[in-house]
This record gives structure tokens, sequence and C-alpha cells, in this order.
């Protein structure tokens, strides 16, 4: 059997989880903002914009969702990690707009932070798993193997 489906326990939805999936209804409802009818029609552009920006919510949410499936432990640096994401979603939330060019730097900027604190995230719990020696850890290759 490949390791990542020897764990069957179940975890439990923490609140500071539904919380974070808000902030993902929150970006969901500013990225329709752009699917605004312009004269009567639906520009290329803004539909280009909205499907750039739904794939960026996506792969945050993606990314986010399997590190606190596979790898989260309710501990304090997931949840300093949680809310240091939910600020950057704002702010990602915020340079979600028509006119990109007034909002490129803090849209990137925050996705690429997001993206970095998850990196860390997963840096962590693989550091964790290695220093206390188990081999069940989220990171741990034996885990993520599909063979």
């Amino acid at each position: 059997m490949p390791g990542f489906l020897e764990d069957k326990s179940e975890k439990k939805v923490r609140y500071i989880e539904l919380i974070y999936d808000l902030m993902f209804v929150y970006l969901v409802s500013r990225n329709a903002d752009l699917l605004e009818i312009h004269r009567g029609f639906l520009t290329l552009e803004r539909y280009g914009l909205y499907l750039v920006s739904t794939l960026v919510i996506l792969q945050i949410w993606y990314a986010s969702t399997l590190y606190i499936n596979r790898c989260g432990d309710g501990s304090l640096s997931e949840y300093a990690g949680l809310f240091v994401n939910m600020f950057l979603l704002y702010i990602l939330g915020q340079g979600i707009r028509t006119d990109w060019s007034a909002s490129f730097y803090p849209y990137t900027g925050a996705w690429a932070l997001i993206l970095l604190n998850l990196a860390l995230q997963y840096f962590l719990s693989l550091r964790s798993g290695a220093t206390t020696g188990t081999t069940g850890s989220c990171c741990s290759p034996r885990r993520w193997s599909c063979c």
C-alpha cells in the first residue's frame, strides 16, 4: 500500500481553518467583480484577468489545504503561518481590480510571500520530523511515495 494512504486517522476541522477558508470566499467574491460587463460585452482582457486571478487563488488554496491536511498538527508555528497568510490574502484580495497596473506589485508580492510562508511551514515540518526521528513525518519521502 502506498505510504500516503497508510494514515487513516480522521482529523477534526479547527475553527481557524474555517476562518481561513472564509478568506477564500472573500477572494472569490472580489474576483467575480472582474466579470463586470463593459458596454454590453465582457472584454477579453477582463476575462483573462479573471482566469489568472482564479488560478492564483486555487493554487494558494490547494497548497494550503494540502499542508493543513497532511502536516497540520495545531502547533503555534502553524497558527502563526495561517494568520500571516490571512493578512496576505487580504492584501491579495485588495489587489484584485480591473486596473491591473495599479495593484501589480502588492498582488504579486502577497502571492510570493504566501508561497514562501507555505514553503517555510513545510520545511519546519520536515525539520521537526527529522529531529524527533519519526519516520511517519508528513514530509518524509516514505509517506509521499506512490510506490
